[in-house]
């Protein structure tokens, strides 16, 4: 399948945001997340280790919370591309069903995110397509962008939160566990 092709069927029912027109108060209604790519494929790894399996728990929590309406879910055309180059064919399509039913919003890859992701590489000095989630992300309006990749929630998480305030966003980078647990306390 393309990436059009996944694209196509997600934003046939979900709402397509053009980045430069986001405005903050579409953000206000239910709290949205952007989940990273390796969050969708925790239920693959190896359960036998104690933190693959409170993550994978945790997002399965997470994805309960947005059927019931508590969390609006953003997707991306890197999102897309990242899952298409999944070599586990199951993986791969475990993970597109799970986009074409849980997405509600839904960003296309532009110049806005281009532009933001160079800049946030360049600052931050993550890897481009991780820079491109992260602009995804901030233009698409989400509150957090849940991920199980250390270096984003916790090697270079203090330099990505100061450099996307001095952007204008508000984005917090959550481990899948601890965002759970943030969000149940909260």
């Amino acid at each position: 399948m393309a990436i059009y092709e996944v694209s196509m069927k997600v934003s046939e029912r979900t709402k397509v945001v053009e980045c430069d027109k986001y405005t903050s108060e579409e953000n206000l209604m239910r709290v949205m997340v952007y989940i990273n790519t390796n969050v969708f494929c925790r239920p693959f790894d190896d359960q036998g280790q104690k933190r693959v399996l409170l993550e994978t728990e945790a997002f399965i929590t997470i994805l309960t919370w947005i059927n019931e309406g508590k969390l609006e879910l953003l997707s991306s055309q890197t999102l897309d591309a990242e899952i298409l180059n999944i070599d586990d064919p199951a993986k791969r399509e475990y993970a597109v069903d799970m986009l074409e039913v849980y997405t509600t919003k839904y960003v296309t890859l532009d110049q806005h995110i281009l532009t933001l992701s160079g800049r946030i590489h360049r600052k931050c000095g993550v890897d481009p397509i991780d820079a491109q989630h992260l602009a995804s992300a901030c233009l698409g309006g989400a509150a957090y962008l849940i991920t199980c990749d250390d270096e984003l929630w916790r090697t270079k998480a203090s330099v990505i939160k100061r450099h996307i305030l001095k952007e204008g966003f508000k984005l917090k980078v959550m481990n899948p566990i601890e965002f759970v647990e943030a969000f149940k306390g909260g």
